[in-house]
């Protein structure tokens, strides 16, 4: 979703996981104005979760550093991560992530960004790149062990997606779904109807 920054600063208040993050993606209207939170961080949690990703996963390999990576180290706090590795082509960008992890006191270090020589052997690899963007990964990605969220849905399955050794991954899709699902329970009040939102969703194939 686009102008998530731009909804953060036209927003009249802000949680407090949107105001470290400076990302929303949900206005809601209250009495003093639109309020604005992100329903990312949500969407992320429920999407490993689904892939096996407990409270206190011992470390992450986080790729990117955009809005979704932001709501990703929100998310990796909330499960109690215990150290994120970072790697994005800009190391500004990436040092900007350690500082939003220190915040969320979740341990962090950039690591190079060398997709021919990486330690992808972690728990959980998390990719924020564009679609065809993970193309250089995927010779590394044949030696993962854990699980991949690859945020992109369009197209699906991505190049990082179609190599990755095993079936534990969750898609853009899934983060769609259940970051909907939370958006549903705000605006209404009432519990989304998972399933027939899922069956809904369409499967990208190019």
């Amino acid at each position: 979703m686009p102008l998530k920054e731009v909804a953060f600063e036209v927003a009249n208040s802000v949680d407090e996981v949107a105001t470290k993050i400076r990302s929303i993606n949900t206005l809601l209207p209250t009495n003093d104005g639109w309020h604005g939170t992100n329903t990312d961080v949500f969407g992320i949690v429920k999407s490993l979760t689904e892939v096996g990703i407990e409270s206190g996963v011992e470390s992450a390999l986080l790729l990117g550093a955009g809005a979704t990576a932001r709501s990703a180290i929100a998310a990796l706090a909330q499960l109690n991560c215990q150290e994120v590795r970072i790697a994005a082509r800009r190391s500004e960008q990436a040092e900007a992530l350690v500082e939003l992890a220190e915040a969320f006191k979740l341990k962090a270090q950039v690591t190079a960004w060398d997709p021919d020589n990486m330690n992808v052997q972690h728990p959980l690899v998390i990719s924020t790149l564009p679609g065809d963007a993970g193309q250089s990964w995927t010779q590394l990605a044949k030696q993962a062990q854990g699980a991949l969220l690859d945020a992109s849905y369009h197209p699906w399955p991505t190049p990082l997606a179609q190599s990755w050794p095993n079936t534990r991954i969750a898609s853009g899709r899934d983060m769609l779904l259940w970051q909907a699902t939370e958006q549903v329970r705000l605006m209404t009040g009432q519990l989304a109807p998972v399933e027939a939102m899922r069956i809904s969703l369409p499967v990208s194939s190019d």
